[in-house]
């Protein structure tokens, strides 16, 4: 497994909380707008966007996170992600994936026919 992407997170067998997952993601996404504002020359960050596996959609996703201040790991003493509203935006994330990926194979499911 490598550290460089979150693929690479999703096929292991690693056992992590759902927390511990959250901070990888949102370090992973900070990196990787990091590294596509430091990209200078034609081509740099499609290069990236490739090595990545990741469309250029959803790093203007994650840039959008991050000025609305979604890409923090800073959680106040005491608090859940849950009293942060945190837990409710990652279920809405998942909702809106799952909306999109029944969206596409729609068209290919089978007609039943009573």
């Amino acid at each position: 497994m490598c550290s460089c992407c979150i693929v690479c997170f999703e096929r292991t067998d690693i056992s992590l909380s759902q927390s511990e997952m959250i901070v990888l993601i949102i370090q992973y996404s900070l990196r990787l707008i990091e590294e596509a504002d430091a990209c200078t020359s034609p081509g740099e960050v499609a290069r990236l966007l490739d090595r990545e596996g990741i469309y250029s959609s959803t790093l203007a996703d994650f840039r959008k996170q991050k000025a609305r201040g979604l890409l923090t790991c800073k959680q106040q003493k005491g608090s859940s992600p849950k009293a942060s509203g945190s837990e409710t935006l990652w279920q809405l994330a998942a909702a809106e994936r799952e909306i999109r990926s029944l969206l596409i194979t729609a068209p290919f499911a089978p007609v039943i026919t009573p």
